[in-house]
């Protein structure tokens, strides 16, 4: 009798040697019919074998809310006309009427963490820099400190003599228009002086020859400007300095300030600020003392102060070496801000534009705000309609969390599909610095409106705030790459990655030039994203471009030539890739998994971010960092990830925080073999940049690696 011949299948019941499965049913994420196999019937199986692989899904999708997007304009933020989109906790505490959202107080409260309106002048000897400017303290030069937060305004940060010129002159400060309001006109500043004074012959009197004052100007519709003139202090609201004690009398006595101090009219006996504001009074504040003003005179009026340093022309040697001017912060007319409030935005859906709950969560938040000094912005997600704040998939508490993006992915779509967010503002421990907010997006686009500087290159143009100009004079360029303080760490890094991969980009600009004045060009951090030239691509303005790689971090920049536009905007649209976790193969559905990345240190299904840090009941236990401890002969072996066999590793990149060693080697090893990676010097902290990767050969030594049987 003859031998039956063996039947070989190497099709699926479509009649493909391959085949395409989406496990999208939100029931059960299975499907048990795309991949059958058709056998003979009565056959009995010797040997199978298959070869699974993956893709992910790509998901973009955002939401832009500004004064200028929607159909809200200003009222964006008012709840009477939004349909209740934002709820306060005090609508009076904010500005809600306004383009931009900030705490609000009938008062103006300035701390020169970020630029003002302010006006410098004259020019000394020609020079306008060498008049008032804004700046901070480094190592105790050229004073302590500033009085409130890092930065202040001061007659000279470069030196401690601002007598250094020869000559008179006056340093002049004027401050931008602030309205006082009706009973609102208490006024102070905090000031720190050391001025010129000569001894007045035997004994310990002396002559206060430089001398410090402001002036002040009054207009009742904010354009018609009265002259300026002398405007007391109100010693029963200065604390630190007193009569006889860094403020004195203008007059012909010993101890007085001299009559050299007359460039303007003063009244008899007007007290002014000289010698020195160091004291046993002020010993703990650095020197700061605050320095009243009384206003009730301009109570429904616009005002402009001016703070005047006079250096005359003495050449006798200062009783003090002690010569750095004068500096002025916190400034304060009328009420302090809220010291804290409140606004819920209501309410934002996970599903994208097809309807389908997205897969990454709700992708990130991009935040377009400034906070200056101590003031602070802190996001919290809420269950819609509640204040109860919701955790991710692995347990974290979304509360507190802030930065200019804040990464939302590992919201579980399926039990929260839909979120509340409550920005939380605080104004600092004084009451002076609100931050504001200009525009949030929530999904996966990225903006940037030159509110900051971080992240910022430019070329050849003027860097305004909220703008930035180009030259009509020469080719310039204004770029923005993605930086943010990720505070999961601590210290806080500064990121240039998100945690999910970015598979494409539509870049776009907004500024006033016709469509296509501007070319748009791309950076990736990964080169094998990019296909042709390194390492800057052209694009097409408002062009989806696809990334031959996935990255996780980029950079834009809008090149003109010659041509004057004002830039207002650089943004992004970005699709993420979406790999699957949990993922098993069944073979004839009997319960029985013979294939399955199931196992928390396996990662997911094409993307693993995943330590191995061992196993329970023989289940490998993953984690999203490790920590490697050196022997004591220097030597430290740890860090353990898995990877599939046979897989092609596109993109790779990793980073450490506490690191205590100077000089680090780093390998990577598998298999019974090793590639060096890294000679890591002089790093405690590591997160890799756009360009420069100190782990570049990671992703080469990985695919080298997994060559090895």
């Amino acid at each position: 009798m003859g031998l039956a011949q063996a039947a070989s299948v190497n099709t699926y019941s479509n009649g493909q040697s391959s085949v395409d499965i989406s496990l999208d049913d939100p029931s059960t994420y299975s499907d048990s019919v795309s991949g059958s196999i058709s056998l003979p019937e009565g056959e009995t199986v010797n040997a199978a074998a298959m070869v699974v692989g993956t893709d992910s899904v790509n998901y973009g999708y955002s939401e832009r809310y500004d004064a200028y997007s929607t159909g809200y304009g200003a009222f964006l933020w008012n709840p009477l006309y939004n349909g209740g989109f934002t709820q306060y906790s005090s609508t009076s505490d904010f500005t809600e009427d306004e383009s931009t959202l900030s705490l609000f107080s009938l008062g103006y409260n300035q701390d020169f963490e970020n630029p003002v309106n302010f006006n410098v002048g004259p020019p000394i000897n020609g020079m306008p820099e060498n008049n008032w400017e804004i700046g901070s303290v480094e190592n105790g030069f050229p004073i302590n400190r500033c009085g409130s937060g890092n930065s202040c305004y001061g007659t000279d940060f470069d030196s401690v003599d601002y007598r250094s010129s020869m000559g008179e002159y006056q340093y002049e400060l004027t401050s931008e228009s602030v309205y006082v309001w009706a009973g609102k006109s208490s006024a102070s500043f905090m000031s720190f002086h050391n001025l010129y004074y000569r001894s007045a012959g035997a004994g310990t009197n002396v002559y206060y020859e430089d001398c410090a004052y402001v002036m002040i100007q009054s207009s009742t519709d904010g354009s018609s400007w009265s002259q300026f003139e002398f405007l007391p202090l109100d010693l029963s609201n200065t604390s630190g300095i007193s009569g006889g004690n860094g403020i004195y009398q203008r007059g012909t006595s010993v101890n007085q300030v001299t009559t050299k101090c007359n460039k303007e009219t003063f009244p008899t006996g007007a007290s002014m600020i000289g010698g020195t504001s160091n004291n046993s009074q002020t010993a703990s504040t650095g020197g700061w003392a605050t320095v009243g003003l009384d206003l009730s005179s301009y109570e429904g009026e616009y005002i402009r102060l001016k703070f005047v340093l006079e250096k005359n022309d003495v050449s006798d040697p200062p009783v003090s070496p002690e010569l750095q001017g004068w500096y002025i912060d916190a400034l304060r007319i009328g009420d302090p801000l809220p010291q804290a409030g409140s606004v819920t935005f209501r309410t934002f859906s996970s599903s994208s534009n097809t309807g389908e709950n997205s897969p990454n969560g709700f992708g990130f938040l991009n935040l377009d705000a400034t906070v200056p000094g101590d003031g602070s912005l802190t996001i919290d997600v809420l269950q819609p309609g509640s204040n109860n704040i919701i955790s991710d998939r692995s347990g974290n508490t979304l509360s507190g969390l802030s930065g200019s993006i804040i990464e939302l992915w590992d919201i579980d779509t399926d039990a929260h599909p839909s979120i509340d967010l409550r920005f939380n503002f605080n104004s600092g421990q004084n009451q002076l610095n609100s931050p504001e907010l200009f525009s949030f997006n929530i999904g996966t686009r990225f903006s940037f409106g030159f509110n900051s500087t971080m992240g910022i290159e430019q070329s050849n143009g003027m860097l305004m705030p909220g703008k930035w100009i180009s030259s009509p004079m020469s080719d310039s360029f204004a770029g923005v790459i993605p930086l943010w303080q990720d505070s999961t760490f601590s210290p806080p890094l500064t990121r240039i990655g998100f945690t999910k991969t970015v598979t494409a980009i539509k870049p776009y600009v907004s500024d006033d030039c016709p469509d296509g004045t501007a070319a748009i060009q791309i950076i990736a951090n990964n080169p094998l994203a990019i296909t042709g030239p390194m390492p800057m691509t052209t694009v097409a303005n408002n062009t989806r471009y696809e990334f031959a790689a996935g990255v996780q971090g980029f950079g834009i920049r809008a090149n003109y030539s010659s041509v004057q536009c004002e830039l207002n905007g650089i943004h992004a649209d970005l699709e993420f890739a979406h790999y699957a976790s949990g993922v098993s193969l069944d073979v004839a559905g009997d319960g029985d998994v013979e294939w399955g990345m199931l196992e928390s240190a396996f990662g997911a299904f094409g993307e693993q971010t995943k330590f191995r840090t061992g196993t329970v009941d023989g289940e490998n236990i993953g984690s999203s960092s490790s920590t490697v401890t050196l022997t004591a002969g220097g030597v430290g072996q740890g860090a353990t990830f898995m990877l599939p066999r046979g897989a092609d590793v596109t993109n790779a990149l990793i980073g450490f925080e506490n690191n205590q060693i100077e000089d680090v080697t780093v390998y990577v090893a598998a298999a019974a073999q090793e590639t060096m990676i890294a000679d890591i010097q002089d790093y405690s902290d590591y997160v890799p940049g756009l360009v420069s990767n100190e782990f570049s050969d990671l992703e080469s030594a990985l695919n080298d690696l997994l060559d090895y049987d």
